[in-house]
């Protein structure tokens, strides 16, 4: 079968990854931990259909949310109870391509879905459980438009890719510069902590390298000591040869200290910007 699920997003609260079903009867979750999938947990969807296309996670209420791309309903699923439900949010036609793409903006605690033939954005307040698609409309464009949106926080500006539309889509808020200013904070963090990881994953892989040529020359280096204990059993040389060996051996399993310290410094960095925000 093809097209089974289009887009895939990660809920936290149950390190498990929930892909939105497009033609398949269910939704696919993933353990990462374990690498197992599961088809059958949030199944009943119906076959085929063109369903859903995009889905996110709201962490104010641990909730995954999919757009309806020929649904006529946001498809909801709770991970902790694997619940799903596509009538609560429902009432928004069955014509197809509707929405393609759905993003989760905590600046305004509301996720925010991209028209495809639909002409206008879909809004939906995860608290109270209501879609808006009125607010932002987008008429004039074209049959096919945009495929796909996000949030860039250091702007407050939310961003549809163009399908057929000769231009993104743009909706920028207005808001308070001491709203924007640690969301920017928590941005830069992040992309400071990817880049410290992605160090730490290439040092960890040269150490491993390095461990192995430090291996070979330390037996090299024992069969030496042997020799020269053998002649020089009681001499100091032979006790500075050793020592040497070992300060060598020391040195390459700490190589990689400095970046897993600067990660973990970088890591808390994040946490206390992210916990004030949340105060």
């Amino acid at each position: 079968d093809s097209g089974k699920w289009v887009r895939i997003a990660y809920a936290p609260s149950v390190d498990m990854l929930f892909a939105a079903p497009f033609n398949a009867d269910a939704v696919l979750m993933i353990n990462p931990l374990t690498n197992i999938t599961d088809t059958t947990t949030l199944s009943g969807l119906g076959p085929g259909g063109t369903k859903w296309i995009g889905i996110d996670y709201a962490p104010s209420v641990d909730m995954l949310y999919a757009a309806p791309y020929s649904a006529d309903a946001v498809l909801m699923i709770n991970p902790r109870t694997n619940v799903t439900d596509f009538t609560t949010l429902g009432g928004l036609g069955t014509g197809a391509g509707k929405w393609m793409g759905i993003t989760y903006v905590a600046l305004t605690d509301t996720l925010f879905a991209a028209p495809f033939v639909a002409d206008t954005v879909l809004m939906i307040n995860p608290r109270t459980n209501a879609t808006d698609i009125t607010t932002l409309a987008v008429t004039g464009v074209g049959a096919t438009k945009w495929m796909d949106i996000a949030f860039a926080p250091s702007s407050a500006t939310l961003f549809a890719a163009p399908f057929d539309a000769d231009s993104a889509l743009t909706v920028r808020f207005t808001v308070d510069q001491s709203v924007v200013a640690p969301l920017r904070q928590i941005s830069e963090l992040t992309n400071q902590l990817s880049s410290l990881q992605n160090d730490l994953v290439a040092s960890e892989a040269i150490h491993v390298s390095d461990q192995q040529s430090t291996n070979a020359a330390l037996l090299s280096s024992q069969v030496a000591r042997l020799s020269l204990q053998a002649s020089l059993s009681s001499s100091d040389a032979a006790q500075s040869a050793m020592q040497a060996e070992l300060s060598l051996l020391s040195s390459t399993q700490n190589e990689t200290t400095p970046l897993s310290a600067a990660l973990t410094s970088m890591q808390a960095t994040l946490s206390s910007t992210q916990q004030a925000m949340q105060a």
